[in-house]
């Protein structure tokens, strides 16, 4: 069961596994966006226990040929539930918990101890900003940290709960290396907000030195799936290989690194382009938002569409200025942005939940096409994503003869701006960009004859590819 089955807080995943006896099967795992929603005795956990699925120490898992449909309905209920709540079980109680969790980790750090202790001033101070306020102040200030920490979709929620907790007003936060790629510098090092990198940091465990023989996510993914390929016979073993991964596992992880990253506020610089921010799609490039009754009927449909996905639409206001964004199982088109430039909206951050989010439907495919294309930079990797997103979002906006006048800009832009020809990117993608535009005009088009009332039949679709 994939993500068109259901797709919001909780999701079902299938896996490949293989039995003693070396036969290969699926089982479907159910995974969350938020932490620790799913144990044991988590609510969460204990519907899903009902519902058959098995605990094995690190998640629910069901059989794939076990599932049923009965299975999917109780899996939309449960993420029903959860959007009226407020998006994550036990809300406040269970944030709160996070963030005793996260304290207690910092506190078991080997990091400085002036930077531990200003974590660890950080997180208390908000744990107790919590506990002292009434229910509705406290979901308030949950519901707030939700909103802000929205727009860091690359940072872990760990590290978002950390940002929040040592600058709440922060809007767009990087790596100092990254604030320079884009011409800007930071003008006090002293007020850098501290992240956990440690997942992207090993050791040796004979030496016990930091970054010695680093075993990066990127050669994990490789081994892990090298491994998959051998144990379903699907490519013969080979004894220098398996004695190089071993040699890698031979590694101790560190649960905790302090890493400093800096908010926009304390940086000073070139200007950036609305297009590159974290997170949104923002600025004044749309040239003709048209408002007619044909815009206002697409976007209608592409709302129904993605509900009947399971992705919830919502049309809040801007917080920072942006177009839209996009996080797992929600998508939010601003309240202000309407007629085509609200149509490229919802079309793009479509794509970007199909293409970028993990679960997605091309999620697999992107990720392969970023393996192989090397080395890339944050700033490259998000041009790249913001390119494909835009172009499928021209493609179906062109095909319902909507103005796509907005979508050139946007590219050159982004080409100006990250140094990387968006032709070629385009042309490099052609064939998903293509797929990701067909899947989502089919989607559109079980709402055509509502379409049709209004806007008369569209031209044909391009052929799949």
């Amino acid at each position: 069961m994939g993500k068109r089955g259901i797709y919001e807080y909780i999701n079902l995943q299938k896996k490949d596994a293989v039995s003693r006896n070396g036969k290969e099967y699926k089982i479907v795992v159910a995974v969350s966006d938020t932490p620790n929603e799913i144990t044991r005795t988590s609510t969460v956990g204990k519907q899903l226990a009902a519902l058959g699925f098995l605990w094995v120490g690190r998640w629910y898992q069901k059989f794939a040929n076990k599932i049923t449909q009965a299975d999917v309905e109780a899996i939309k209920k449960i993420n029903n539930e959860l959007a009226s709540s407020g998006g994550q079980t036990g809300n406040v109680q269970e944030f709160q918990s996070m963030l005793e969790t996260l304290k207690a980790e910092v506190a078991a750090a080997e990091i400085p101890l002036l930077t531990k202790t200003e974590l660890e001033t950080k997180l208390e101070g908000f744990i107790k900003q919590i506990s002292n306020a009434t229910a509705e102040q406290a979901d308030a200030i949950f519901q707030h940290y939700l909103t802000v920490t929205s727009k860091f979709h690359t940072y872990s929620h760990e590290n978002k709960i950390l940002i929040y907790a040592q600058q709440p007003d922060a809007t767009k936060v990087a790596a100092r290396s990254t604030w320079k790629e884009m011409g800007r510098n930071i003008i006090d090092i002293k007020k850098a907000i501290t992240i956990n990198c440690g997942n992207k940091i090993y050791m040796n465990n004979k030496g016990r030195r930091p970054y010695q023989d680093e075993y990066t996510l990127k050669q994990q993914r490789w081994d892990k799936e090298y491994e998959r390929k051998v144990a379903a016979n699907l490519m013969r073993p080979n004894s220098q290989v398996d004695a190089d991964i071993q040699m890698r596992k031979n590694v101790i992880d560190i649960k905790f690194a302090a890493c400093p990253v800096y908010d926009i506020s304390n940086t000073t610089g070139a200007d950036i382009p609305p297009e590159t921010e974290q997170g949104n799609w923002t600025g004044e490039i749309n040239t003709n938002n048209d408002n007619s009754e044909l815009a206002n009927a697409v976007f209608s449909i592409a709302k129904k569409s993605l509900e009947s996905n399971g992705i919830q639409v919502t049309q809040n206001p801007a917080t920072a200025g942006e177009a839209g964004w996009s996080r797992r199982g929600q998508i939010n088109v601003s309240s202000d942005v309407t007629g085509t430039y609200a149509v490229s909206t919802i079309l793009k951050e479509w794509a970007g939940d199909l293409l970028h989010q993990e679960g997605g439907k091309f999620y697999d495919k992107t990720l392969k096409y970023f393996e192989d294309k090397g080395d890339l930079t944050p700033a490259h990797i998000q041009q790249i994503q913001k390119v494909k997103e835009s172009t499928v979002a021209a493609a179906i906006s062109k095909y319902f003869n909507l103005p796509t006048d907005e979508h050139p800009t946007y590219m050159a832009l982004l080409k100006a701006q990250g140094g990387l020809d968006s032709n070629q990117l385009i042309n490099e993608n052609v064939s998903t960009i293509t797929a990701v535009s067909n899947y989502i005009i089919k989607e559109l088009k079980k709402h055509e004859e509502e379409l049709n009332a209004v806007a008369g039949q569209p031209a044909e679709a391009q052929p799949e590819q």
